[in-house]
């Protein structure tokens, strides 16, 4: 079920880390995500963290329903793709390595994104 969530048992006894299935499976069986905290400069409680976890899940922008990662992950996920797609042709293991050092004024994504979208996730 959507929000179910499991903290002890098949969690670590280190660390404070849990297993939440945020969204209901839709074709086949659905995988719960696993969060490890790191560091919590909140200090949040364990059900609040996790609560607040499974909420934020239902806000993905291209999503109507919950998603099986909290959407911070997720964006960090399209901003990597975004700059792997930019950096291609300099990233490209099939050019011929020339063992010229990277310069960043012959590369074609220095050129940037239009002034109005510089500070906007146009990615998304």
């Amino acid at each position: 079920m959507p929000g179910t969530v499991v903290d002890r048992g098949v969690t670590s006894h280190y660390l404070w880390d849990f297993f939440l299935q945020a969204h209901k499976g839709l074709q086949g069986t659905a995988r719960p995500a696993h969060y490890i905290v790191l560091k919590d400069e909140l200090n949040f409680s364990q059900d609040a963290l996790e609560s607040f976890v499974h909420r934020i899940c239902y806000s993905f922008s291209r999503a109507t329903k919950a998603v099986s990662i909290c959407p911070p992950a997720y964006y960090a996920d399209l901003i990597c793709e975004r700059g792997r797609m930019y950096l291609y042709s300099t990233l490209n293991e099939n050019q011929s390595a020339s063992g010229s050092a990277y310069n960043a004024q012959t590369a074609e994504w220095t050129q940037g994104v239009h002034s109005r979208l510089t500070e906007k996730t146009f990615y998304v």
